[in-house]
């Protein structure tokens, strides 16, 4: 898993700040990793080959880092995975 870089860091007080091209680049950045991982995890269960299942939680993961700020939980832990 990517370590949280200074930059990543930056990147991630600017969501919190609120701004919208850092946000743009958050998601760009971690969009692979987190359809990575539903998928992976849908693949295990009896979901299997459910891509409009792994698409609705995409967007809910994105929309409840922002609606639930837990971005501020990312900005001080060592890797994104945490």
């Amino acid at each position: 898993m990517p370590e949280i870089s200074p930059s990543d860091q930056a990147l991630i007080a600017g969501c919190l700040e609120g701004r919208k091209d850092s946000w743009d680049i958050f998601v760009d950045r971690f969009s692979r990793l987190v359809y990575w991982g539903i998928h992976k995890t849908l693949d295990a269960s009896s979901y299997r080959g459910r891509t409009d299942l792994t698409r609705d939680i995409f967007q809910e993961f994105f929309t409840r880092l922002l609606e639930r700020r837990e971005l501020e939980n990312l900005r001080s832990c060592d890797k994104v995975r945490k």
